[in-house]
């Protein structure tokens, strides 16, 4: 056990190395979290270690929250656009009662006959 424990670490210590050779860490010192290789599971056989599993997976999970938010966005904007409709539609409704009233209004003094006064 302790044969395959530091075998893992021998492993990992070599990941490392690498992972340091091609990350630059900006001024912040912040590493991003799809270049974090830190999920290997310590109970695991070293050949079943995936390396690229971080950095895939973490993709994936970007692409999905894209998605999500894409979805989210249209919501929004569908929420949106039914509500504008909505205001368009009680403007143009009243707008058209208005145009009824003064054409009703229009047609009832041409109806009303003319007198002639003396």
């Amino acid at each position: 056990m302790q044969a395959q424990s530091d075998e893992i670490q021998a492993i990992m210590d070599k990941q490392a190395q690498e992972d340091s050779m091609k990350v630059q860490i900006d001024q912040t010192g912040f590493m991003p979290h799809e270049d974090d290789t830190e999920d290997m599971a310590l109970d695991q056989s070293p050949a079943a270690y995936d390396y690229h599993h971080s950095k895939q997976w973490n993709d994936q999970v970007n692409r999905k929250a894209v998605q999500i938010e894409n979805e989210m966005k249209i919501e929004e904007n569908t929420k949106i656009a039914k509500k504008k409709a909505a205001e368009l539609a009680k403007q143009k409704a009243a707008e058209d009662r208005i145009k009824a009233a003064a054409l009703a209004k229009k047609k009832a003094a041409e109806s009303v006959p003319k007198v002639n006064k003396f």
